[in-house]
């Protein structure tokens, strides 16, 4: 009969679950078995799927890390059922006792509860003898005592031949030189000379000197707080007694003379054409700023905003930071005149070059709606997409949908302005709500937010810029990334 083949390991696992794969990824290594794993083995510019499929025919075993997150993963759905197509073998490990698919219902599974139980069984059961754990996951008492020889022999402790005296220990009389004689009371400081009062005194008389410091505190501070009120009262009076301008006089008054408008001039100053003099001229005309900003017109910027696919937010979203819902429309934008939408149909590039659905070109085809169809799927992990506006533009708004059909929170938003594609150059970040700096690009501090149908407007405030980039790193869904649509709203750099 021929040895069976040494294993070669798939981890299939979801992205929250990861600190588990990798430690299992490193036990593996440990004990010389041959593992792939996707952060490992996939690197940028790999299709994801092509990946994943070379993988799944390379291993020989698929060891599916099971939790109530992988419920929820595309790639882990899509792994373990090719697996059971392929006839690989499958070995579940059960993270939180959340139930088996109905395919491998039927199977035996380990329990990773705890996680060095799980391991120990996992390797016997792919015929792997495992090196001695690390002292900080070693396995628990009860496996450490199983795992002890049969005929270990137990000492018992042995009866004293006398009874032991359950009376408290006598103290040592014999002066012991070293002994440090217990300090004198320290006498509480008083603020008047302590009064002398012999033991014929009553108890009253007493309590009055014990109080006697007290009272005297207390008139200390109740003067101090006078003094302060006086102070105020003086201040007070002394603003209240400052004359205002006479209005009439003309005297202390400020008047604001825009470009437009030109101060009428009095009966006393009307002469006749050429008697004025340059002295007279500087005193009745006005100084007008040569550079003097012009009036802009801000009017309210007209969203076309897709047909709502669900109302309210779900109140099973348990996720930091997480935006309240407004309970009525969004308040209207206001930016100046002219603003319009000027990504539309501008090209658009992505870390991931080859979607899983769609294409790059629908993320600035001006479609919003959340039917099939409609929207972009990108890998899972740290993604972004960078839209080419062709020219810097003074940008007022961007206003994104990422998956509005159903809700849910996208992680590690991030949305930056540059001059460069490279993201060099005069980079201003104006959204950041990666709160624990995940994506190493700066602790952010903006909200979680449910998607909707009215999408997530961003408030650029006027910056300039070229190229326009928005990350994120999976929901609370599932571990992938998708766009509907993105809209930026501004104006050629330059124009008024």
């Amino acid at each position: 009969m021929p040895p069976e083949p040494a294993p070669r390991i798939f981890i299939s696992y979801a992205w929250k679950n990861q600190p588990i794969a990798k430690r299992l990824q490193s036990d593996f290594k440990r004990d010389g078995v041959e593992v792939f794993v996707d952060y490992e083995r996939i690197i940028g510019g790999d299709s994801l799927p092509a990946r994943i499929s070379a993988g799944l025919d390379w291993c020989n075993i698929l060891v599916l890390l099971w939790s109530a997150d992988s419920t929820q993963s595309y790639y882990v759905t899509q792994e373990w059922t090719s697996a059971f197509h392929l006839q690989k073998r499958i070995i579940a490990c059960v993270l939180d006792g959340t139930p088996l698919p109905a395919l491998l219902a039927s199977r035996l599974y380990l329990n990773f509860t705890p996680y060095e139980t799980g391991y120990i069984q996992l390797c016997r059961s792919l015929g792997v003898t495992p090196k001695v754990i690390a002292e900080e996951t070693a396995p628990p008492q009860a496996l450490a005592t199983r795992l002890q020889p049969q005929h270990a022999e137990i000492p018992v402790p042995q009866p004293l031949d006398e009874p032991r005296d359950s009376s408290p220990p006598k103290r040592n009389t014999i002066d012991n030189p070293f002994r440090r004689e217990p300090k004198p009371a320290k006498p509480t400081p008083m603020l008047k000379p302590p009064e002398v009062f012999d033991d014929t005194e009553n108890d009253h008389t007493k309590e009055t000197a014990r109080v006697a410091p007290l009272r005297w505190s207390w008139r200390k501070t109740t003067g101090v707080i006078i003094i302060i009120i006086v102070i105020a009262i003086f201040f007070k009076q002394q603003m209240l007694c400052r004359e205002p301008s006479n209005p009439t006089s003309g005297e202390g008054q400020t008047q604001r003379i825009t470009p437009t408008e030109q101060p009428a001039a009095t009966p006393a100053e009307t002469k006749p054409a050429g008697t004025s003099t340059p002295a007279e001229t500087k005193t009745t005309q006005p100084t007008v700023k040569e550079n003097a900003p012009t009036e802009v017109k801000l009017v309210e910027l007209d969203l076309k905003l897709p047909k709502p696919m669900f109302i309210g937010t779900p109140q099973n979203l348990q996720v930091a930071k997480l935006e309240k819902p407004l309970g009525k429309p969004r308040p209207p934008f206001l930016a100046p005149e002219g603003t319009k939408n000027v990504a539309a149909g501008r090209p658009v590039k992505s870390s991931d070059e080859a979607p899983v659905i769609g294409e790059l070109k629908m993320i600035t085809d001006g479609d919003c709606e959340a039917g099939d169809g409609s929207y972009v799927e990108l890998g899972p992990f740290l993604q972004n997409v960078t839209i080419d506006l062709g020219k810097k533009h003074t940008i007022y708004a961007i206003l994104a949908w990422h998956f509005h059909k159903q809700p849910r929170v996208y992680y590690d938003v991030i949305v930056q302005v540059a001059d460069d594609a490279n993201f060099t150059s005069n980079v201003a970040t104006l959204y950041n709500n990666d709160l624990d700096n995940s994506a190493k690009m700066g602790t952010g501090a903006d909200n979680h937010f449910v998607e909707t149908a009215e999408g997530r407007l961003i408030d650029a405030k006027g910056v300039q810029g070229r190229y326009v980039r928005l990350y994120s790193n999976g929901n609370s869904n599932d571990d992938l990334n998708h766009y509907i649509e993105v809209a930026v709203y501004g104006k050629p750099a330059g124009a008024i």
